[in-house]
């Protein structure tokens, strides 16, 4: 399943009325996002706009979202009273969960909404002190106090 199916299901889910913004241009085997940055639309009655997502994987959201903060139409798009979240999803055990980053309209600046739990346990405990012994000075010795006067 890819990024944008599961997020037309989340949004779905979540009582938004949601259609794919994407096109296919086959002659160029290419797609083309609305306004450069947009592969989803959603609307819901408990929200005024136009929510606008950017939908990925989340090794891919950083780059996804320099791309939509240096798209001219983005500014204009929540500048008309509209929304705009990216989605970067990763799988976390069996279950794929999304971290969601809305963008500000005041100065693009981004806000993480969501964030997927962490895995719990398989990680060993680190060693906290190990390169702690003490003072620097008590190392070095006698050494130590004639650079110091």
């Amino acid at each position: 399943m890819s990024p944008t199916a599961r997020s037309l299901a989340l949004l779905r889910r979540r009582g938004y009325v949601v259609a794919v913004a994407e096109s296919w241009i086959p002659r160029l085997n290419i797609r083309r996002d609305l306004f450069g940055c947009i592969d989803l639309v959603a609307v819901t009655e408990r929200e005024t706009g136009v929510l606008g997502i950017q939908t990925t994987t989340s090794s891919n959201l950083s780059s996804r979202l320099k791309k939509a903060r240096q798209t001219p139409a983005l500014r204009t798009w929540l500048a008309a009273g509209n929304r705009f979240e990216l989605h970067g999803w990763r799988k976390v055990g069996r279950l794929w969960q999304p971290r969601i980053v809305a963008v500000q309209p005041s100065d693009l600046a981004e806000v993480v909404i969501e964030q997927p739990q962490r895995r719990k346990g398989g990680r060993r405990a680190r060693q906290r002190d190990l390169f702690d012994s003490g003072p620097i000075s008590a190392e070095i010795g006698p050494q130590a106090s004639k650079l110091e006067a």
